[in-house]
């Protein structure tokens, strides 16, 4: 399904060391220090980097209108760590999108699995990374639109970060999706002539904006 579809995944050499050996040698290892390799097993099982993540869209829209979504994702550590933001958008929106973030982010959009962006530079702990996605409702679309978006991180050991999410799972890898859902209504022209609809969140300034069309699969 392409590169790491949606997930942060963890410095590769805290990973590869933080994870159990398997086969014949975890097994040797087991024998002889098995409360120690008890103790890693736990501590596995934790997140290597935990992300504080905001997400902010209007509550209210007109219909037919473009709208913005801002991601914010802070690394609280305890180390650092690669990034990938984004989620699910709502059903109701034509199958192009703009977005920005910060300097060579990648993106890509898949039709049932998300969409997602990657930057090429590990977030510090302490540090904060970015996303705004701009989407535009189709022509009729009523209701309340909603999204599940934030940031996910993965216990990636060396090699397995390209893998798609059905690979991780089969193989026992975990992964912790820190999300928000965030609810718009669609309100019509005509009512929105009496009320007042604030615009979208503005991301940091200097950074292109980017266009993805979904992909089919």
């Amino acid at each position: 399904m392409g590169r790491r579809l949606g997930m942060i995944a963890g410095t590769v050499l805290l990973a590869t060391s933080a994870l159990v050996p398997i086969g014949p040698s975890a097994q040797a290892g087991a024998a002889a220090a098995p409360s120690s390799a008890a103790s890693v097993t736990a501590k596995a099982r934790e997140p290597f980097s935990v992300f504080a993540v905001s997400v902010k869209g209007p509550k209210k829209v007109k219909a037919g209108t473009k709208y913005t979504y801002l991601i914010n994702a802070t690394n609280k550590g305890p180390y650092s760590a690669d990034w990938d933001l984004g989620g699910f958008l709502p059903d109701g929106i034509v199958t192009t999108l703009t977005w920005r973030g910060p300097k060579n982010t990648q993106c890509v959009w898949y039709r049932f699995a998300g969409f997602w962006c990657w930057g090429p530079y590990e977030v510090p702990v302490g540090e904060s990374t970015w996303l705004a996605i701009t989407v535009t409702l189709k022509k009729g679309t009523k209701g309340t639109l909603k999204a599940k978006l934030g940031g996910e991180t993965c216990d990636c050991p060396t090699g397995s970060e390209g893998l798609s999410r059905q690979e991780w799972k089969r193989l026992g890898i975990k992964n912790y999706f820190w999300a928000k859902t965030v609810k718009t209504t669609i309100i019509s022209k005509k009512a929105a002539r009496h009320i007042y609809v604030p615009p979208p969140p503005k991301p940091p300034p200097h950074e292109p904006v980017h266009h993805n069309r979904r992909k089919s699969t």
